[in-house]
């Protein structure tokens, strides 16, 4: 495993909610479990590096961390809540956004106030100062999931 690993369960995740199908469903559960039980071993989210690959039981390559990572970790939590509806996904899910704040291996925030962008990278010494496309757009991605995601808990428990 190396790059945006949630891309798989999320896609999953999406068919069974178009198509109902439980064997989508079922891989995408255990691909879901198995990559949170890597990714959130420490109190925050710590995304397999891009210098590197991870094997199973193998030594977790740190560096460098994408933000297309965590937005794409994000967005996988996010679809499993909705179709399995536990609230493990969205507490993940969060964590996933609060990697861009800070919430990371090196305590930085990716997010930077000057201009609005987002850093390209945790590498091993800090952060990596390129803010391209892919990275902003990943950002701000996932702080619209949150946004929406807290905004429809909101209007759930209005409805009760």
């Amino acid at each position: 495993m190396t790059y945006c690993n949630g891309i798989l369960p999320h896609a999953l995740f999406c068919v069974y909610s178009f198509n109902g199908d439980k064997k989508c469903l079922k891989i995408a559960h255990e691909s879901i479990s198995f990559l949170n039980d890597i990714l959130f071993r420490d109190v925050y989210l710590n995304i397999i590096g891009n210098q590197g690959w991870y094997q199973r039981k193998g030594t977790l390559p740190l560096f460098d961390q994408q933000p297309v990572d965590a937005a794409s970790t994000a967005f996988a939590c996010w679809e499993a809540y909705q179709c399995l509806g536990k609230n493990e996904y969205i507490d993940w899910a969060n964590l996933a956004f609060q990697w861009f704040r800070g919430k990371n291996i090196h305590g930085l925030s990716l997010y930077d106030e000057n201009t609005g962008g987002c850093f390209d990278a945790l590498t091993r010494e800090g952060v990596n100062a390129n803010q391209g496309a892919e990275s902003a757009l990943s950002l701000l991605l996932t702080e619209l999931l949150m946004e929406n995601s807290i905004s429809s808990k909101l209007q759930a428990v209005k409805s009760s």
